[in-house]
């Protein structure tokens, strides 16, 4: 299945910002391409602690009626031990 994927980094100071894509090109008789596109950001409180924010949104091409698009928005604070 021919797919192909790309993401970014940036850091500025505390702050680390985040893009991502990708697709699938589903050749098979299902027919089922996929995207998948991504933004987030990280702000780092301490060594081990960050705030996060990320969206993103994936969406399966089928041949069904329904809407087969997922959109996603996940925000937080990560603590590593």
């Amino acid at each position: 299945f021919p797919s192909h994927d790309m993401g970014a980094k940036y850091v500025m100071g505390a702050t680390t910002l985040m893009a991502s894509m990708g697709n699938n090109n589903d050749k098979t008789a299902a027919n089922v391409d996929k995207k998948i596109y991504g933004l987030g950001a990280d702000y780092a409180l301490s060594k081990r602690t960050a705030l996060y924010a990320r969206y993103d949104v994936r969406d399966a091409d089928s041949v069904s009626a329904a809407d087969d698009k997922t959109k996603r928005t996940a925000i937080g604070v990560r603590h590593t031990f």
